[in-house]
């Protein structure tokens, strides 16, 4: 089929649309999918799985953008100009700042504190005037503060490696939050681990809570179309700078990157994060890395900050979702003290 795609002599786009749509709805089909699992799993071999390559987007086919909120953790109780660094799960609502040390900021603060109402009112009113062709919107949690006293959680079993795999030609995108860090993570193949399946956007919080920038994402997506892929082409961050906020006092906000562009990426299918992982890997005290970490605090730090011991860790944190697996990142390269 790509060869019939990517033959010269069809230069029709419409014929080439066709055929690729063709060859999407052939590879997404669920009895190919069922075929390929049972090969795979009778017979252990990976190349059954090669006509199931991803599909790439109809090229200038309609597109979705897509706002992803996250992690806003927003306090009632803040209180500019109050005790910032206290032993608390939750600080800035009390007290006044000890000696030599500074109050709470008025849009929020770097030392562990949850984001101000006002300050969560001010981003949605940007986003709402600056962000004009949003298709829908991921909200996710976390939602309310760190007050872990007043709140409580059931256990939660995942078999996600399983799920990603079966399903991995209709698994488009995972979007997740929590962590607070601007991340991914990869999922590889239960029998050639070396094969990608799919990929994770951890998407960075809007609470400043640890020593980071209030963040989102903007998704750009292959669109709504018979045949559409729905995988993400692209995607942006754009962060709050809490220093630059507090000091003019009035929120300032400004686009931080694009992930093909900052990471030199063709696309942003599986096989493109784990290029980007290899890259990574061989030049793990390299500017690229450097960048990464920069984008990883949400331009809180910047790679000088983050040593060849930081930089395998948060790496290794990439390169699996399995934190089970002791092997999964033997192939980073080791800490060598010099």
């Amino acid at each position: 089929m790509d060869r019939i795609v990517n033959d010269p002599k069809t230069d029709d786009d419409n014929r080439s649309a066709t055929l690729t749509n063709y060859r999407h709805r052939i590879e997404h089909s669920l009895k190919l999918q069922a075929l390929r699992w049972a090969l795979k799993t009778k017979y252990n071999a990976p190349e059954y799985c090669e006509v199931c390559d991803i599909l790439v987007p109809v090229p200038e086919s309609p597109k979705l953008t897509v706002l992803h909120l996250s992690d806003i953790h927003v306090d009632y109780g803040y209180k500019p100009g109050s005790l910032a660094e206290c032993y608390q799960p939750v600080c800035f609502r009390f007290g006044q700042p000890l000696h030599g040390q500074t109050g709470a900021g008025f849009w929020g603060d770097y030392r562990g504190c949850d984001l101000p109402y006002w300050t969560a009112e001010a981003i949605v009113q940007y986003i709402a005037t600056t962000e004009k062709n949003i298709d829908f919107v991921y909200f996710t949690g976390d939602l309310p503060p760190h007050n872990v006293w007043n709140q409580s959680r059931a256990d939660q079993i995942y078999t996600i490696n399983t799920i990603n795999q079966l399903y991995e030609n209709t698994i488009s995108g995972q979007f997740y939050d929590h962590t607070h860090y601007d991340e991914f993570n990869m999922f590889y193949d239960e029998i050639d681990p070396t094969r990608p399946v799919s990929m994770a956007y951890v998407t960075p919080s809007l609470s400043p809570r640890p020593f980071s920038n209030p963040s989102y994402h903007i998704y750009t997506m292959d669109g709504n179309y018979s045949g559409s892929s729905y995988w993400v082409l692209d995607h942006r961050t754009v962060i709050m700078n809490l220093t630059a906020s507090n000091m003019y006092n009035h929120t300032i906000m400004h686009e931080e990157y694009y992930a093909r562009d900052a990471y030199q990426m063709e696309n942003l299918f599986p096989k493109d994060w784990d290029n980007l992982i290899e890259r990574l890997q061989n030049d793990i005290d390299g500017p690229l890395m450097g960048t990464v970490y920069k984008h990883y605090t949400k331009s809180y730090a910047d790679g000088s900050q983050c040593d060849h011991k930081c930089r395998r860790g948060l790496l290794c944190g990439f390169k699996t979702a399995r934190s089970d697996d002791p092997h999964a990142c033997d192939s980073i390269p080791p800490f060598i003290d010099s």
